[in-house]
């Protein structure tokens, strides 16, 4: 296994922060009346977020693991796609 690049590592943090702030949303929307916002966006931005619509009628440590899931695979979809993208597009020196 090579060396994570400095594009990854940003992608990495994108995608950990972009899972969580969706997770929150989730959450707390109920609760504080937050407006609403398009499914189409959720999904794009947090595309293992769709597995938690198994989650209705789980335990809270079972949504606890889940969620570390959604989170830990939305940081490795951002890092690839991020290394990806830094490969079609090199910098230019």
């Amino acid at each position: 296994m090579g060396k994570f690049t400095r594009t990854q590592k940003v992608g990495a943090c994108c995608g950990f922060v972009i899972s969580v702030l969706v997770l929150l949303y989730g959450y707390l929307r109920p609760h504080f009346q937050l407006p609403a916002i398009n499914d189409w966006f959720i999904l794009i931005a947090c595309p293992p977020s769709v597995g938690l619509m198994a989650l209705d009628n789980a335990k809270w440590y079972d949504a606890v693991v889940a969620d570390f899931i959604v989170v830990l695979a939305n940081t490795a979809w951002y890092g690839a796609l991020f290394g990806v993208a830094a490969q079609l597009f090199p910098e230019r020196k």
